[in-house]
């Protein structure tokens, strides 16, 4: 149940297809070299970067969950990598695989379905345009050693990577102090908040505002309301034009003034106009 229940809850809505294929090999194969497993990636157009590798071996092994996730899932690795570089599934599983075919056709089932919903992703890039995503989604994806989304909020720069997370249409019992007035400016630009009691020495803030020039991929996922619940649309890559950085002033509940900053966020590609207009107007 326990195994089940990770596959079914972080594998099958296929995000990233290297998981599913590696377990794919090994419920054929039992036992799967890493050579063969790269393989099997660039015949399908995956990423074989030793980050991706590596974030790939940190899900399937449970690490990268957070201690109620791990325990959810069974308290022990899925799938291990062992000192001759061959992927194996931990004992318990290849004896309920061998001494069970209900289980390993319910694994199969997981697999299949999870691989078939894998390919409406761009296999080749961590996160495809327009897709939806969490910020636990994110984490993965972009190759964080850990589930950090419970501490995310708005956004948070890690492993040259730094996810920005925008509820456009904000609930209008908001507190006034994250209330943020981020806006499109049109289909290529968002005006972009930080969190509040920023400056512009803030090293956060910095981090983000030389995102270039410390070569940070910055990503904007915008949802147009808490309706939509946890998932986000992923916009693409953005880069800060620092003409428009300015620090100023929002009001907290008891109308004091906090310290934020501003600067437009310049999208790589303009976003396709539906989905633009949707966010924006709210409309289907």
């Amino acid at each position: 149940n326990s195994v089940l229940s990770m596959l079914s809850l972080e594998i099958l809505n296929g995000k990233r297809k290297h998981e599913i294929l590696l377990l794919e090999l090994l419920v054929v194969e039992n036992a799967v070299e890493r050579e063969r497993f790269i393989e099997s990636l660039t015949e399908h157009n995956c990423l074989t970067d030793n980050a991706t590798l590596q974030s790939v071996n940190q899900v399937l092994s449970l690490s990268f969950f957070t201690q109620s996730d791990y325990k959810k899932y069974g308290e022990q690795p899925l799938v291990y990598l062992d000192e001759d570089n061959v992927y194996r599934f931990n004992e318990n599983i290849s004896k309920s695989l061998a001494a069970n075919p209900y289980f390993k056709t319910m694994v199969m089932d997981i697999v299949i379905s999870a691989k078939e919903k894998s390919y409406a992703y761009d296999s080749h890039q961590a996160l495809t345009l327009y897709k939806k995503y969490t910020r636990k989604d994110a984490c993965r994806l972009l190759n964080w050693e850990n589930d950090e989304s419970s501490t995310m909020y708005g956004y948070k720069t890690k492993h040259q990577t730094c996810p920005i997370f925008v509820t456009y249409h904000k609930n209008d019992e908001v507190e006034a102090s994250v209330n943020y007035g981020d806006e499109f400016i049109n289909a290529e630009v968002l005006k972009w908040f930080t969190r509040s009691n920023r400056k512009l020495t803030s090293p956060e803030v910095k981090t983000i505002i030389e995102a270039k020039e410390n070569q940070i991929d910055v990503h904007i996922f915008v949802k147009k309301d808490d309706d939509e619940g946890r998932d986000f649309y992923y916009l693409g890559k953005a880069c800060p034009d620092q003409s428009t950085v300015e620090q100023t002033v929002m009001l907290d509940k008891e109308q004091k003034e906090i310290p934020v900053v501003t600067m437009n966020m310049v999208f790589e590609k303009p976003i396709e106009y539906k989905l633009y207009d949707y966010l924006v107007e709210g409309v289907e």
